[in-house]
């Protein structure tokens, strides 16, 4: 009777081993390779121009810890491999690429979902003390021990993301007259609030957008997302031209 009672308990925790990580187990399989997204949340029509007037200013500047996250030699890379010259001085340059990266951050996608491994875990623990003639204590055991062996799936298999932001401007001159009035709100303090008028003339059209890259995988790091991530966003900013 106890050698039966032992291979049950061994039948059990196998099944609760397999079943509980049933979750954990198709994030894995499902994302196993590397998928890298990248979207602009408004689009932006450029002029053509002439070849002799395909040249760029390049600022594109990196505010978040991530030192990887150098986009301006991959930008600068493709723009030339495009037919644009890259020119340090802005005047002389018909188009003007800025861009900012503001944000980067991980992300665990199975967070937003609880624990499913510890439920699956705990319902196949109580189905199978319940199959087996458990008692109450039994079914206390065998779901905890359950919802335990889930729990440990979980943690070791996780949906992984990595989304990093960049605000972009581009500027391209054109032959008539711009003119641009903008309103600035500064806060002064806790209570004080200042309030600035700008209104200027010029000979350049500005486009205004801002591109989000994501890359996903089941236990991504972010030695392995960063490089990807890069050329991603490097080449939707040199893609406008």
């Amino acid at each position: 009777m106890l050698h039966f009672r032992a291979f049950l308990l061994a039948l059990g925790a196998l099944a609760i081993t397999t079943v509980g990580g049933c979750s954990a187990m198709h994030t894995a399989v499902a994302k196993q390779d590397l998928a890298v997204e990248t979207r602009m949340t408004h689009t932006i029509f450029l002029d053509p121009v002439v070849p002799e007037d395909r040249t760029v200013f390049v600022d594109v500047k990196n505010a978040t810890d991530k030192m990887e996250l150098d986009l301006a030699p991959r930008v600068t890379a493709l723009l030339r491999a495009r037919g644009y010259r890259v020119v340090d001085d802005p005047k002389k340059a018909t188009f003007w690429l800025q861009a900012i990266i503001k944000q980067a951050g991980k992300a665990d996608l199975r967070l937003n979902v609880g624990n499913p491994g510890a439920v699956e875990g705990a319902a196949t623990g109580y189905l199978l003390s319940e199959s087996t003639g458990g008692d109450a204590g039994d079914k206390a055991g065998a779901i905890l021990l359950g919802a335990l062996i889930g729990t440990l799936f979980d943690a070791n298999v996780k949906d992984v993301e990595y989304t990093v932001v960049a605000d972009l401007r581009i500027q391209q001159k054109v032959d008539g007259e711009v003119t641009r009035s903008s309103t600035d709100k500064i806060e002064q303090g806790r209570t004080g609030r200042e309030r600035q008028y700008y209104d200027e003339v010029t000979h350049r059209r500005a486009f205004q957008t801002r591109v989000v890259t994501k890359a996903n995988r089941s236990n991504l790091t972010w030695e392995e997302a960063a490089p990807m991530i890069a050329d991603g966003m490097a080449r939707s900013l040199a893609g406008l031209f």
